[in-house]
């Protein structure tokens, strides 16, 4: 007859049958598990407690671009932590300049203009014993921009840029391995197809590579992060079919489109 202070009756059938049962149901036996069926239960127990560890061990929210590990030339000598974290940096100020980029703007007005910002974040972000390596890193990367093929077309495909640096979001596709809940990540670039009208999504790459088979190594390593980066964006628009993509190794000035 006991209600708590929520307005809760709680019952427990256990009890309750002794209650109708008497003293036969109190003296009743209670019929124990076989040791073959302990065991099952045992060793049915260990693979859920398992289960639960590596679930455990799973982040909530990953990247897309987890497995595939970006990697520019580093200063000689510094620490592999140390040098691969200068190395992000120089990439990813890289990013943050095309991003902003003046398209319209004269070239080299506005690559001494994309320099100094650039030159400022490295000096600001970068350790005194990389610095002065990262910064010759960056002033090489941004003399290939300027002399090269990619960012020529980056200008020419001025008035087809549908969106730069576009965040997505991606539902995890498979529930039992990888981020739990979905995947986030940036999309460099979305172009549209001169000619088809379709979207092409594009991923900057400063990749310390210049040989064809180098290039392909690496573009193999990024092919499922461009697979989620279209992915989103079909589901995103309701696309029919999913965008092609491209990487757009900076280094060599090299355009390798993704199957």
């Amino acid at each position: 007859g006991y209600v708590d202070a929520d307005g809760l009756r709680w019952k427990f059938p256990g009890l309750m049958a002794l209650q109708d049962g008497g003293h036969e149901a109190r003296t009743h036996a209670v019929e124990l598990p076989t040791p073959a069926a302990a065991r099952r239960s045992s060793a049915r127990l260990g693979e859920l407690e398992a289960a639960a560890r590596e679930r455990m061990g799973r982040v909530i929210i990953g990247t897309a671009s987890f497995h595939s590990g970006e990697v520019t030339s580093v200063p000689t000598g510094a620490s592999a932590a140390g040098s691969r974290n200068a190395a992000q940096l120089v990439g990813s100020a890289i990013h943050r300049a095309l991003e902003s980029w003046d398209l319209a703007a004269d070239v080299a007005t506005e690559l001494a203009r994309q320099r100094q910002a650039v030159f400022h974040a490295i000096e600001k972000l970068v350790a005194d014993s990389e610095r002065e390596a990262a910064l010759r890193r960056v002033d090489a990367l941004l003399g290939r921009l300027e002399s090269g093929r990619l960012l020529r077309r980056l200008r020419d495909a001025a008035d087809r840029i549908v969106a730069r640096e576009l965040a997505i979001m991606l539902p995890t596709q498979d529930a039992g391995h990888g981020p739990l809940a979905g995947i986030s990540g940036v999309i460099d670039l979305v172009l549209q197809d001169p000619e088809s009208g379709e979207l092409v999504v594009v991923d900057y790459k400063t990749d310390d590579v210049e040989e064809h088979d180098a290039m392909a190594t690496r573009a193999t390593l990024y092919e499922a992060q461009l697979s989620n980066y279209a992915h989103a964006l079909q589901q995103a628009l309701g696309l029919e079919r999913t965008p092609r993509s491209e990487l757009w190794f900076l280094w060599p000035d090299e355009v390798w489109p993704i199957p």
